[in-house]
């Protein structure tokens, strides 16, 4: 399975299939200008959050991943 817009990741086994759409949490446009070497370069991908029960985000897996 390779996740995509249209493919979200499988059920988690605790958290269920409570995904959401979003971007790269880690990418460098993240973070604050005044943090100059945070996060990866690129382009920044898209991919799905996995949330809690609380609607917080708790994971991200990014398109293109292969499981």
């Amino acid at each position: 399975m390779i996740i995509s817009k249209d493919q979200k990741p499988p059920p988690h086994p605790f958290y269920g299939d409570s995904y959401e759409r979003g971007l790269d949490p880690w990418h460098r446009d993240a973070f604050p200008l005044g943090i100059k070497d945070a996060g990866t370069k690129g382009k920044r991908k898209s991919g799905w959050f996995l949330l809690d029960a609380w609607e917080n985000a708790i994971g991200f897996v990014e398109d293109g991943t292969e499981l």
